[in-house]
């Protein structure tokens, strides 16, 4: 059982095609829209933005020679 993370509310705007891929999704995945937006902006954004240790060994993993 996971543990309850605290959320914020966040406005945005979207345009209307992408509202409809959203509720497209959100009723194809059975999650919230909030839940979607969550996990595509960490998915996305952590690659860049996120923690070193995971970029780094990304990094490294790319390097290696086989």
């Amino acid at each position: 059982m996971t543990t309850p993370t605290k959320t914020q509310p966040f406005l945005i705007r979207l345009r209307p095609t992408t509202r409809e891929l959203l509720d497209k999704a959100s009723a194809d995945q059975g999650r919230s829209r909030a839940s979607i937006v969550d996990q595509v902006l960490r998915d996305t954004l952590a690659v860049k933005y996120g923690t070193l240790e995971p970029r780094l060994q990304r990094f490294l993993m790319g390097q290696r020679q086989p």
